[in-house]
């Protein structure tokens, strides 16, 4: 799993301010071995309170502490002594009873914008590694963490450039096909080609372009053995249409490999990238499969070059119901944070819908709209829902959202109408412990997620109406309430319901969900439900069956979305 996308700005760390650790060294076989670099305290759990310290001379750092509980977090703070390629890598660590963290590991530069992430190595690797270049003098974030809820030791070590070494600006290559950097000159006369690359910042591309010197059977390859990247190839013909592609080379290896059949004289292009939002250095290679059968005494005739045999992983979450938006050419995927809240202080407050509302909602975005599972995050009454917990939740959907990513926001619970149910302008989400989430609240989440990602706000409480005008302050949103500010939103009524064969759960939750699986919003007939149709479907079946006066219940929308996106307008 990787993660990765974050912008937030972050106070500088002075000098004075660096922790006074201890090193010690010892020489063994012409190396240098580093100790624990020790701190008084716990590292701090915040990336703006992040514990500084310096990096060691000699190029390596180790750091050795432990995710002591649920959501804790280490984060540190150092300043680059040399520019080029840094390289840190975090493993569960033996600190005498053993550890079974599976670690998640943050990079963030000097500006608090997220530059590299890292779950897993590799497949059922469950340590931790990111690279990213780093410019001398200039602070860099990195924080440490356990995926879900595992805990245990742990080891960082730091591994800072070479003297001298290249700034990523100055080995990149283009990210437009238009543009593809030409590597004929790299080739022999055969077609052997071998180029060193590497993908940064995240969902970055690299393009190549290569003339075929003889007619052959070519493997092209991007192994990024001792880097995090998680590589994708494609290939393109000479009208740019995708010939071969492929994600993993099988279960166990996240490099990548196609084979095709050239002509002499074919212009081929071939694209680099990272899966999801993992980068790192690699290695691009062209080998004539020809040339080595018969320098081994062997022919080989297997059919070449169809993208159906080309071992396309599974990793693709586009899953066609959303018309290529989440798919990996698409640099965009979705991520759900879904809010529910059943019990409430007192138990004639509690509701019966949320519960089902999350089910109804998730199998929406996950099983429609194809958000990958791995991309939800729950919040939920069988845990502690206050605004420590929703805070975590968007903090979550901030570290790992894109500028081209969906993310969507989905609350079902109580609603507060403050004052008086006649003014829009102080309507809430109410929590359990009678704490109330306003508007600006939802605002400044919701700015801390990447400004170029498009935001969809889903609201299921009564007066929801009221919290309409947070898609006018916050870029890039589109804003769904259940209800209007004046009004009450319906939990469980068996007559207001689209269809007998109900699970219970709100009204709108049941016709959003109904009408998007069934396919009946489909205004226009494309064989598409988009967000918009789900909701003016959802609007006008709603407004019939609770009728008017007190019963009455008129969703509500609001945008400041581009018109452009697929998934809200098909």
């Amino acid at each position: 799993m990787i993660f990765g996308g974050k912008k937030r700005k972050l106070k500088g760390i002075s000098s004075s301010e660096i922790s006074s650790g201890r090193l010690s060294f010892e020489t063994l076989e012409s190396r240098v071995l580093l100790s624990t670099l020790v701190f008084d305290e716990d590292p701090s759990s915040a990336v703006k309170r992040s514990t500084a310290f310096e990096l060691d001379d000699s190029g390596l750092t180790v750091i050795e502490s432990e995710i002591d509980y649920r959501n804790d977090k280490d984060c540190y703070v150092f300043t680059a002594d040399r520019s080029g390629l840094l390289s840190i890598s975090m493993e569960a660590a033996d600190s005498g009873r053993g550890s079974s963290l599976d670690s998640m590991l943050f990079a963030y530069d000097s500006t608090g914008k997220k530059i590299a992430s890292n779950d897993d190595v590799y497949y059922r690797d469950t340590n931790s590694q990111v690279e990213f270049y780093v410019e001398s003098g200039l602070n860099y974030y990195v924080k440490a963490d356990g995926y879900k809820d595992s805990i245990g030791s742990y080891r960082i070590t730091i591994e800072s450039p070479e003297e001298g070494e290249p700034l990523w600006e100055d080995s990149d290559y283009s990210n437009k096909i238009k543009t593809a950097y030409n590597i004929d000159e790299l080739s022999d006369e055969y077609g052997n080609v071998s180029i060193e690359a590497g993908i940064y910042p995240a969902k970055d591309k690299d393009y190549f372009t290569f003339t075929v010197p003889e007619t052959a059977s070519y493997s092209i390859t991007v192994s990024a053995e001792g880097s995090p990247l998680d590589s994708i190839v494609s290939v393109y013909d000479v009208n740019r249409k995708q010939i071969a592609k492929n994600d993993d080379i099988d279960s166990s290896n996240s490099d990548s490999s196609v084979e095709i059949s050239a002509e002499q004289g074919d212009v081929i292009y071939i694209k680099t990238n990272g899966w999801k939002r993992s980068l790192g250095t690699y290695v691009l290679t062209i080998d004539n499969l020809d040339v080595v059968s018969e320098d081994e005494s062997t022919v080989d005739t297997g059919d070449t070059g169809s993208e159906s045999d080309s071992g396309v992983s599974s990793d693709d979450s586009s899953g066609s119901n959303i018309q290529g938006v989440f798919d990996e050419d698409s640099d965009a995927t979705g991520w759900l944070l879904s809010i529910t809240i059943s019990d409430y202080n007192g138990s004639i407050n509690d509701l019966d819908g949320p519960i089902v509302d999350a089910q109804l909602i998730s199998e929406v975005f996950t099983d429609y709209y194809s958000v990958p599972q791995e991309n939800v995050y729950q919040i939920t009454s069988e845990e502690t829902v206050d605004y420590d917990a929703m805070d975590r939740g968007f903090e979550w959907l901030a570290e790992n959202a894109g500028p081209n990513d969906y993310v969507f926001v989905y609350y079902s619970g109580h609603g507060y109408a403050g004052r008086s149910t006649y003014v829009n302008d102080n309507e809430g989400l109410l929590l359990p412990d009678n704490y109330v989430v306003y508007q600006d609240d939802l605002e400044n989440w919701l700015n801390q997620i990447d400004t170029d990602a498009n935001k969809v706000v889903m609201i299921d409480s009564c007066f929801a109406g009221g919290l309409a005008e947070l898609a006018d302050n916050v870029s890039n949103t589109l804003y769904i309430g259940s209800a209007g500010h004046d009004q009450y939103a319906w939990d469980e009524v068996r007559a207001y319901y689209p269809s007998v064969e109900y699970r219970g759960g709100g009204i709108f939750a049941n016709w959003i969900e109904y009408g998007i699986l069934s396919g009946n919003a489909d205004s226009n007939d494309n064989g598409f439900v988009s967000l918009l149709e789900a909701y003016n479907y959802a609007d006008l079946n709603i407004n019939f069956e609770t009728g008017t006066g007190r019963n009455n219940q008129d969703p509500v929308i609001n945008s400041s979305i581009s018109v452009d996106s697929i998934l809200l307008l098909g």
